[in-house]
């Protein structure tokens, strides 16, 4: 991996700029039991439903330059890939690309 963050073509690596907020870190390391057995279908979340609700995909690949960030490769693959997923299950999908904060405020406002 190159100083800049870049990995090898085709490798992923972080693009994001560390933050100042603390981290919680996992206080322990010992084995969590796991509940295996077959849940009851009354548990389990019905898809039979023509629109069973809303997906929004937010696909930021291009940044204000002030920010210092490098275009992030390959993020309208991935976006595209998880648009057919969710529209497959029943989702109504909406991307939105390259959202400035004001913008994601807007989406993110529910009337």
């Amino acid at each position: 991996m190159s100083a800049n963050g870049a990995g090898r073509a085709g490798e992923d690596s972080t693009d994001a700029k560390p933050s100042d907020t603390p981290r919680s870190e996992a206080s322990s390391s010992a084995p969590v039991e796991v509940d295996a057995k077959a849940q009851s279908h009354s548990f389990r979340y019905s898809l039979d439903f023509p629109s069973i609700g809303q997906c929004i995909i937010i696909n930021n690949k291009n940044f204000d330059r002030r920010t210092g960030m490098n275009q992030r490769n390959g993020t309208d693959v991935d976006a595209a890939n998880a648009m057919k997923v969710f529209a497959k299950l029943g989702y109504k999908v909406k991307v939105y690309n390259d959202q400035t904060v004001e913008q994601l405020k807007q989406v993110f406002t529910w009337r």
